[in-house]
């Protein structure tokens, strides 16, 4: 089902499409939940992710590997307990500093794999692709507070909502996919909201159907949003956003 399958599915006929929505190179930090490592033959190793995409992966090895352009390998990419993986081939290699830079093209991966590449990059696109609205065709509807709003590629979008009289960060919502989240009362705490139908939005809209099914799915793409904002974006609004992360324990099995 892949890292989002509760929240977004991709058909078969859409892969291509989005494969190229996301095609972009996007660097990943290192405090990024995305770790992975490459298999070549009986040897695995850890990297360090540089950039990743929907075509290919680059990554950092520790030392002189060996490793050489044509080789066939696995990229194993790790996340929480999940673990996913894509059929590669090395593109190129540079010893740089004393490691090795290594590039990898996705090969003949299946369906399921191409699925599960997309639904974990679409959140990092959404972090990097955050743009702020002209405040001049923003309507302020609520009495004391200024909203801002944010929107991304697709149909992702983050309003949040100031205080007039101290300009403090008062609350935030993301509207992604057929889902909102809002911050709780208090850090970390999350509100996680479907959307019926009722078009409630705004700071003091009506509450919502509270959904628990996808509650997990949807904290976990917050995190990987948040951990993915651009370097550009406001820093107290990243901070704000960040108080609201809240690490993922391990999923119960059986």
């Amino acid at each position: 089902m892949g890292l989002f399958g509760r929240i977004f599915r991709v058909a078969p006929s859409d892969v291509e499409q989005a494969e190229q929505r996301l095609a972009k190179r996007y660097v990943i930090p290192a405090d990024s939940p995305l770790r992975a490592e490459i298999v070549v033959g009986l040897s695995a190793f850890p990297v360090e992710i540089m950039n990743i995409s929907t075509s290919g992966i680059r990554v950092v090895l520790v030392g002189d590997r060996p490793i050489a352009p044509g080789a066939r390998c696995t990229v194993r990419l790790l996340v929480e307990d999940m673990v996913f993986k894509q059929i590669s081939i090395v593109a190129n290699v540079n010893l740089t500093g004393g490691n090795t830079q290594v590039g990898l093209k996705y090969d003949e991966n299946k369906f399921e794999d191409r699925e599960s590449l997309i639904q974990l990059l679409e959140p990092i696109e959404v972090g990097n692709s955050l743009k702020e609205v002209d405040a001049a065709n923003l309507t302020q509807t609520e009495p004391g507070l200024v909203a801002r709003r944010f929107f991304s590629a697709g149909s992702t979008y983050l309003t949040l909502w100031r205080n007039i009289e101290d300009d403090a960060l008062q609350g935030f919502e993301f509207r992604i996919h057929d889902f909102f989240v809002r911050n709780g009362a208090t850090p970390p705490q999350l509100r996680i909201y479907r959307d019926d139908g009722t078009q409630a939005f705004g700071y003091s809209a009506p509450t919502l159907q509270q959904s628990n099914a996808e509650s997990r799915e949807m904290t976990r793409y917050f995190n990987w949003v948040v951990a993915h904002i651009h370097p550009d974006f406001p820093a107290d609004i990243r901070e704000f956003l960040g108080q609201y992360v809240t690490p993922l324990a391990p999923a119960e099995k059986g």
